[in-house]
């Protein structure tokens, strides 16, 4: 049988597997027996390679998609904190909005209360006068008749009334719609807001002991008569 040579111990491509030389010796091996097994080596040996490569590849292939599903799963993150940030600042604009307009309709209630309740006093005082001076003229047996102007102070109180509940339906409308908005989950890192109600709570100091309807007509104090 023949002796290898240390040179041939080492990793030895399949060319050099078909080229290699073996010295001769009485009775030895059959040459082209060796060369047809040195032949089939080569050729297990160049499918093996060509089967590592091809598994090279693979694991690069998958490595490379590995790596791109990684970038493309922080890029998707990042997309969805800024779809977050911009849905919580929607939110919050919303918020302020309707607390300034609930604000603006408390501050017109309040004027319009004041009006009412100026022109009901002015009313009062006039009608106390006149009944005054015309009291002096009526005989001791009393009223023959009701007085004008004190029937004009209870209609306009009665109509002052109605204006006054409709102004106050129309901000309960806005309190409700307050109630209504959308509520976006705030970070971890923020303190929650109070929700509008109490916001509104906090602006408002005056107690309304009215019952709140559904109506969303906005009031304007006219009155129905001119004592003049």
């Amino acid at each position: 049988m023949t002796e290898l040579s240390p040179r041939t111990t080492r990793h030895m491509s399949p060319r050099a597997i078909r080229n290699a030389t073996f010295s001769h010796r009485m009775r030895g091996l059959d040459e082209q027996e060796v060369r047809a097994f040195l032949e089939t080596l080569a050729t297990q040996i160049e499918e093996a390679d060509a089967e590592r490569a091809k598994l090279r590849a693979e694991v690069e292939r998958l490595r490379a998609e590995r790596d791109a599903r990684t970038e493309s799963t922080g890029e998707i993150n990042a997309h969805a904190v800024a779809l977050f940030s911009q849905a919580q600042q929607v939110a919050d604009r919303l918020v302020a909005e309707a607390v300034q307009h609930a604000r603006d309709l408390m501050a017109n209630a309040r004027r319009q209360q004041r009006e009412i309740l100026q022109r009901a006093h002015e009313a009062a005082q006039k009608a106390a006068q006149r009944s005054d001076a015309a009291a002096e003229k009526v005989e001791a047996g009393g009223y023959q008749r009701p007085i004008p102007e004190i029937e004009y102070v209870r209609t306009f109180a009665r109509v002052a009334q109605v204006q006054l509940k409709s102004v106050l339906d129309a901000l309960a409308e806005e309190v409700e719609k307050l109630g209504d908005l959308p509520r976006m989950p705030a970070p971890q890192q923020q303190q929650p807001s109070p929700p509008p109600q109490q916001q509104l709570a906090q602006i408002s100091d005056v107690s309304w002991s009215v019952s709140v309807g559904a109506s969303a007509t906005t009031a304007t104090t006219t009155s129905p008569f001119d004592p003049r």
